[in-house]
């Protein structure tokens, strides 16, 4: 790891196609015996220390380096800024939606998706765009969710068509169909089928 610029291997550094992640894994023994020992580098704003150098420090004393390549290159994505967590949610998202796209779920336009980690979706089942499934959200199979469904907490049985609405901490039984801007919450009357 160095910056190509002003050295003599400039070539050959840029000649490497790796990029560093910022994920470090120390022996903390050796760690804590040599973190004092790193140089003070100036900066532009003032004096600063790269943990970096400890790489270096680690090679120099022989020390075993090694670089991990990993297969999905959204593993290393950093979140510097509010651009960049963005493209790491993005990524996170891509993520879960190929994964439910891989167990049989149809999302009708998967950029317009929003499925939490912890939801869980049946088979056969649409989610149609600007659907969100948050907390412990659970669909059933053969389901139509939106377009424009906020689901919290909710569990949803198998053949409901729910449209436009906001559903927090309920549970909708089997074979349910509800009109477009239904606002709903723990506190709100049972479902009792077509509402």
């Amino acid at each position: 790891m160095a910056e190509a610029r002003r050295r003599p291997n400039a070539d050959e550094l840029l000649d490497i196609r790796e990029l560093n992640a910022g994920v470090y894994c120390f022996d903390g023994e050796w760690l804590w015996a040599n973190i004092g020992d790193l140089p003070v580098r100036q900066a532009r704003q003032g004096r600063e220390y790269y943990l970096t150098d400890m790489i270096e420090m680690a090679v120099a004393q022989r020390r075993g380096v090694a670089a991990v390549l990993v297969d999905d290159a959204d593993e290393g994505l950093g979140a510097g800024t509010r651009a960049e967590m963005v493209e790491v949610e993005r990524a996170f998202r891509r993520r879960v939606n190929n994964h439910w796209l891989a167990h049989g779920v149809t999302l009708v336009e998967p950029d317009a998706t929003y499925i939490g980690p912890d939801a869980t979706i049946g088979r056969d089942t649409v989610i149609w765009p600007n659907t969100f499934l948050q907390g412990r959200t659970t669909v059933g199979e053969d389901c139509a969710i939106g377009p424009n469904a906020i689901l919290r907490d909710t569990t949803v049985g198998d053949r409901c068509r729910l449209e436009q609405l906001f559903l927090e901490g309920d549970a909708v039984p089997d074979d349910t169909t509800a009109r477009p801007g239904e606002w709903r919450t723990p506190l709100s009357r049972r479902w009792s089928g077509e509402v």
